[in-house]
């Protein structure tokens, strides 16, 4: 056996084979490797696969003490130090829900695990420290998390049977929890995510593509963190199979755009492009500011698909992550499903009515008519709108139409329907349609904006641009701007002659005359400076007037 430092003791439970020798310690002792290996960390080593001290000291950086917490009851049963005692993070005793001791409840004095030479004797004072008296943990949600944590180290340090995992592979595993299990890689989402856990995304992309120049691990206590909060297992952790899908999107580099697939779990199509068709909508910027493109929808469940500035995959008629939540929380009536999801009432109602659909949540039992459903999808592949088809006077209510506005077959006929496309008028016809358009927003004094003009004449402004006709939308802005000046200073001149004429006997001040035609001086300064002048010249005169 090699000799061993004083300062070296905390290693032979932490890191065992770096401070024995083990197969003379076990031949000595009469014992199996196992044995030995089952009152130390070594089975957390070897299921990350640490191979090298350095590697697995920052793996566990900071969640071992060197100084035990400890159950007193349980010493006064079996007089050994627990190996869960020396872990930070884990305060109580769950066998005895009660919290650990921290220090000697005689001298006072924390234990170091180095002075210790009997277990269950302060190495300080010498007092019996089985015969201390814990507190009991009355908090639930304390006994909860601990009981959590304790049967997560419990399974780390003595199921040897827990499969074995590289660095790349936990760090995939971790960015799917993250990323709400969802079968395409979502950047935005795991930035708010990660937002709770102080880690940057690049950090974990990094472990889950493998482009760490350094062999490194991720730290446990973030591991055991997420797993808390999601309420997944160590053993379930370690099953976890990531799809094919999630996996390539994570290491396409950011150049390329991710596949798009079918997000929606209760799909045949789930995680799959197989039954994905584009729309005919090549891109669109929507009311809040978001622009998506390449839009695309699933034939068999109808959810719809599309790209963001970044190239990453959305999904636009919310189904899939409406799902999520009523899988998670499993809401029992719609005002629940809307308190708590936070989604607007028709969102909630369209999401409601598209798995009753399905059969797959059914909180109002209102049934699907077969005649009426082939009746609507009939409608649809000839064409008549939805607006239309909602004013049939079959109708018992809105939820009874979108029942069968949002059944697969209807879905289906609406997204394989051939929209004829606008007719569009030659350029030039467009340019005399600008023409007249500006010049009736001038006489009605609208404000001539691109977009404004370019959506009175049917066109968007990225084809206005492409035409080169933005500059004389500019050019009319401008000249707008300036007639609208022009008649604000004539305004400005006649109230302020008003006003001089009103007070022709009377002492006035400068910020009177402000007062009452309604704009500040400063303000003037910048767009009719001459106005303050004019203001300065009739006080003057005014002054000269009443002197006299």
């Amino acid at each position: 056996m090699t000799h061993i430092q004083r300062a070296d003791l905390n290693l032979i439970d932490t890191l065992p084979n770096s401070v024995l020798e083990i197969e003379k310690l076990t031949h000595f002792c009469g014992i199996s490797n196992d044995e030995l290996y089952n009152s130390t960390f070594h089975n957390l080593h070897r299921v990350f696969y640490c191979e090298g001290t350095a590697e697995k000291s920052r793996f566990l950086k900071g969640m071992i003490r060197r100084e035990i917490h400890y159950c007193p009851i349980c010493l006064r049963e079996d007089a050994y130090i627990r190996s869960l005692w020396r872990i930070n993070g884990v305060s109580s005793c769950v066998k005895h829900s009660c919290y650990l001791l921290q220090n000697c409840g005689k001298c006072g004095l924390p234990i170091d695990v180095n002075n210790l030479f009997n277990p269950s004797i302060c190495p300080n004072c010498y007092s019996e420290l089985s015969e201390e008296v814990g507190e009991y943990v009355e908090n639930i949600d304390i006994l909860k998390q601990q009981q959590w944590l304790s049967l997560a180290w419990e399974e780390l340090l003595y199921n040897r049977y827990l499969s074995l995992v590289h660095e790349q592979e936990c760090g995939m595993k971790l960015l799917y929890i993250l990323n709400g299990s969802k079968p395409m890689y979502d950047r935005t989402y795991l930035k708010g995510t990660l937002e709770a856990y102080s880690v940057r995304l690049d950090t974990i992309l990094q472990y889950a593509r493998g482009t760490l120049k350094q062999r490194r691990k991720l730290h446990l206590n973030l591991i055991l963190k997420v797993l808390f909060d999601y309420n997944i297992s160590i053993s379930d952790f370690f099953e976890i199979k990531i799809p094919e899908s999630f996996k390539k999107s994570v290491i396409a580099t950011t150049a390329k755009k991710q596949a798009i697939v079918c997000l929606s779990p209760w799909c045949s199509s789930y995680g799959t492009a197989n039954a994905l068709v584009k729309t005919g909508t090549l891109s669109k910027v929507y009311k809040d500011g978001s622009y998506l493109k390449t839009h695309m929808a699933c034939l068999d469940c109808g959810c719809e698909y599309a790209y963001d500035r970044e190239g990453q995959v959305k999904e636009k008629s919310y189904f899939a992550d409406g799902y999520r939540f009523i899988q998670e929380s499993k809401p029992l009536s719609l005002a629940e499903f809307q308190r708590n999801s936070g989604y607007p009432l028709n969102a909630c109602i369209r999401i409601a009515a598209y798995f009753n659909a399905r059969d797959l949540w059914d909180f109002r039992s209102v049934a699907v008519d077969e005649k009426l459903l082939a009746s609507f999808a009939t409608a649809v592949s000839k064409n008549i709108s939805l607006t239309d088809i909602q004013n049939w006077p079959c109708w018992k209510e809105k939820y009874h139409y979108l029942i069968h506005r949002l059944h697969p077959k209807v879905m289906r006929e609406i997204i394989l329907l051939k929209r004829p496309a606008k007719e569009r008028l030659p350029k030039l016809d467009y340019w005399e349609k600008l023409i007249q358009c500006c010049e009736a927003n001038m006489l009605k004094d609208v404000t001539i904006t691109i977009g404004g003009v370019s959506s009175q004449i049917g066109v968007t402004p990225k084809t206005l641009a492409k035409w080169g006709y933005v500059s004389y939308v500019k050019e009319m802005k401008e000249k707008q701007r300036g007639l609208r000046l022009e008649r604000r200073r004539k305004m400005l001149y006649e109230k302020i002659d008003d006003y001089f004429k009103m007070h022709s006997e009377n002492k006035i001040f400068s910020k009177d005359v402000y007062n009452f035609i309604g704009v500040r001086q400063s303000y003037l300064c910048g767009i009719i400076p001459e106005i303050n002048d004019y203001v300065k010249s009739e006080m003057q005169i005014l002054r000269e007037n009443i002197v006299i």
